[in-house]
């Protein structure tokens, strides 16, 4: 097994994939450069695509703080009032504005949703985007691919054996 950083090995990695929200990465790679930007994080074929928010080089290693897709969900937009638009219309504005792309397979009924009206706040695209999924019942988040998804989930039924003890 091999996991790599921008093609650099991978001495140590602590990822946080949360059910909502952007995945975060503390990376520990061999090399001398430090890395900025976009970069894509491998573990033996499943790629991870992301933007260093810091790191640098220390004692001969690389260090770095990676965060999902663009990075850009911290970013402040200006506030913004939306008459008679779907979800997906201010949910691409939002994304678009602040440097991210949208998940081709978020939920399209969610997407579809007609918002009568719809007052974006002057504050992160991240928390606008949780105010508009909290409104619509659907959930987000980064996904490997380092697109935003937007959706409702769903876990399938399951069948267990069980004893029911009292």
């Amino acid at each position: 097994m091999t996991a790599t950083l921008a093609g650099l090995p991978i001495l140590r990695v602590e990822l946080v994939m949360p059910s909502s929200g952007i995945w975060t990465a503390l990376v520990e790679a061999s090399g001398t450069v430090a890395l900025s930007g976009r970069v894509v994080l491998d573990d033996d074929g499943i790629q991870f695509r992301g933007t260093v928010r810091t790191g640098g080089v220390y004692s001969g290693r690389v260090q770095a703080a990676i965060t999902g897709g663009a990075g850009a969900l911290s970013t402040p937009v200006d506030a913004k009032p939306y008459r008679a638009a779907t979800a997906k219309a201010v949910i691409s504005d939002l994304l678009n504005g602040a440097g991210e792309t949208l998940s081709l397979d978020s939920d399209p009924a969610v997407l579809a949703t007609l918002l009568p009206f719809w007052q974006r706040h002057q504050a992160s695209a991240g928390l606008n985007l949780t105010r508009l999924t909290d409104v619509l019942d659907a959930n987000w988040r980064v996904k490997r691919d380092g697109t935003v998804w937007i959706g409702r989930d769903s876990y399938p039924v399951q069948a267990l054996d069980h004893v029911r003890v009292e």
